[in-house]
């Protein structure tokens, strides 16, 4: 069994879900069958979003500095919940090459939905300010089969993320669902919670087209490569 590395704060309650859903996929009856997991939540990183906006500080060495010290402290797997965050991930798996092994998110995220839907989907994306503008997610999937909200719909996803980073995940139930009404005019084949806020609010959601939770999808495949399973 390997021991697991969480690059942590961005932000602290996408962190805290990351660790609750490893803990509720991992299928153990004992305590001492759990993973050990050494969590690095350092709210402190500078913000991703600002930084790719165009102001800010530089958000990577602080992540990359992350990495090293749960390197240091012998996790032979690295993974972090914040798909903002993913713009440096190719980076950061060219420093830290050899050392130890990266669980790409945004890679599961795309295994997932190629093995199930193939190549003709539309996922429509739910992410942050600087996901959308440095188009993360087109590294990573044909351009075809993206959606991003139009500027009106993306600033509502942006408050429902601002307000569940502040801890008022239950102040934007009714925003959320109203948003999901609005989102239906894009007509997707599915949507992705391309921010690791926004699935802290899908349990209180009921909604007829699936809704990708990324904390969700990386937490089975960290458990997965941990315990060996693939």
């Amino acid at each position: 069994m390997m021991k697991l590395g969480i690059i942590g704060g961005m932000g602290p309650f996408a962190t805290l879900d990351l660790f609750k859903k490893i803990l509720e996929v991992s299928q153990v009856d004992l305590d001492q069958e759990h993973l050990h997991i050494l969590i690095d939540n350092n709210p402190q990183i500078p913000d991703r979003t600002t930084f790719l906006m165009g102001s800010g500080e530089n958000p990577y060495p602080f992540i990359l500095e992350s990495a090293k010290t749960l390197i240091k402290l012998n996790c032979s797997v690295l993974c972090m919940p914040c798909n903002t965050a993913h713009y440096w991930a190719h980076q950061l798996k060219k420093d830290i090459d050899g050392k130890t092994l990266f669980i790409d998110m945004i890679e599961t995220v795309k295994e997932y939905i190629y093995l199930k839907y193939g190549n003709k989907v539309k996922a429509l994306i739910m992410g942050t300010n600087g996901l959308v503008k440095s188009k993360i997610y087109d590294k990573y999937f044909e351009s075809s089969m993206l959606i991003y909200p139009e500027n009106s719909l993306q600033k509502e996803v942006m408050t429902i993320i601002k307000f569940i980073k502040a801890g008022k995940t239950s102040e934007m139930i009714g925003v959320f669902k109203e948003l999901l009404l609005k989102l239906r005019q894009y007509k997707s084949d599915l949507l992705v919670a391309a921010c690791t806020e926004i699935p802290i609010i899908l349990p209180f959601i009921n909604n007829d087209i699936e809704i990708l939770d990324s904390n969700l999808l990386l937490a089975q495949k960290v458990v997965d490569v941990a315990y060996e399973r693939i």
